[in-house]
């Protein structure tokens, strides 16, 4: 949560929409050392298989810590979980600066080719955005004389997250220094 409050204090989503803001550099290794901990359950395990390119490599659980990276941890204005809209003031404000015409519950907005999604690993278009942080699914999204016509109700917004960027750190002198350590 001081993560999230520190960038709170001078920072919002809506500003940084469509950019991620890193926090990694922050985090106290004690603070560290406890979520690594927690995530990858180290008092549970005695031994990690990691891979580093082509090469496959065992590290005790105990040497873990020391030997990783997590300052590319992130908070990501728009996640990839979403729910209903739960900011529909900013919905409207980015709705109107891209003029959209609103009459009741229904939207009217020019239509972009480049707003098409296609989903994850698909070719089908499975979405149209709005911007970084709101979407539709494609089937409730209608088009017609360039304009993509749509409800309110059936906006999605993304949610933000924090995440974890956690990366070995690990060489061929650690990697041996660790083997001798163990052997000796």
């Amino acid at each position: 949560m001081k993560y999230i409050d520190k960038f709170n204090e001078n920072h919002d989503v809506f500003t940084h929409a469509g950019t991620n803001y890193k926090f990694g550099h922050d985090i106290e290794q004690e603070t560290a050392d406890e979520i690594v901990s927690a995530i990858y359950q180290t008092k549970k395990f005695d031994l990690y298989i990691l891979q580093d390119k082509s090469r496959i490599f065992a590290l005790p659980s105990s040497r873990l810590l020391d030997n990783i990276d997590i300052t590319g941890s992130e908070i990501r204005m728009a996640g990839r979980n979403h729910s209903k809209v739960f900011t529909p003031g900013n919905l409207k404000s980015v709705l109107t600066a891209q003029s959209a015409v609103i009459e009741g519950t229904t939207v009217s907005i020019l239509y972009d080719p480049r707003n098409e999604i296609k989903g994850r690993g698909m070719t089908t278009i499975r979405r149209y955005k709005i911007n970084s942080l709101y979407f539709l699914r494609i089937n409730d999204v209608s088009f017609s004389a360039g304009y993509a016509s749509f409800d309110l109700s059936s906006v999605k917004q993304k949610k933000p997250t924090i995440s974890m960027h956690v990366y070995t750190v690990l060489n061929r002198t650690r990697l041996s220094n660790i083997h001798k350590e163990l052997n000796s």
